[in-house]
């Protein structure tokens, strides 16, 4: 029997983690049955460890983007699982992902890295709100570029 270090789970969660989109959770299926169906399709196309017949370590649910995680039993799992990129759950064709951890109050990297990012401007007197910082002037006002002269306009047919 193979020992695991007592900390493999929290340092490889990441990377075990896999996120399963467009899964019919509106035809009302339980966290149980989802499991079950997830598994079988796992152990059908032998992607499991060998002698691994639990290869979903957990299971989260997200009925509003009817989807769910995935967080598998090994990193070796997670990437043969990413590498086939679908999946069909009870017919429905299901899109595989790596798991960005946006779900469940958890922050993507890319969604804080645009949250945290500083916004600089091209033109330092221009400013998010169009006016010129350094005299106060706002600078959505249209400048006159000459006078209208109706002559120089063609009529329209």
């Amino acid at each position: 029997m193979k020992i695991v270090d007592p900390n493999f789970f929290s340092k490889t969660k990441k990377v075990r983690r896999i996120q399963v989109t467009n899964v019919p959770l509106y035809l009302g299926l339980t966290k149980e049955e989802v499991k079950e169906l997830c598994t079988q399709y796992i152990i059908k196309l032998y992607m499991n460890d060998p002698g691994n017949n639990n290869p979903i370590h957990t299971l989260d649910l997200n009925y509003l983007q009817n989807s769910i995680i995935l967080e598998l039993s090994s990193v070796e799992e997670a990437n043969r699982l990413l590498k086939i990129e679908k999946m069909e759950i009870l017919g429905v064709p299901c899109k595989i992902i790596r798991c960005a951890e946006s779900l469940f109050g958890q922050e993507s990297s890319l969604i804080a890295k645009v949250q945290n990012a500083q916004v600089s401007l091209k033109d330092r007197s221009e400013s998010l709100w169009g006016r010129d910082d350094r005299d106060g002037q706002d600078t959505d006002k249209q400048q006159p570029h000459g006078e209208y002269k109706p002559s120089e306009v063609e009529p329209r047919m």
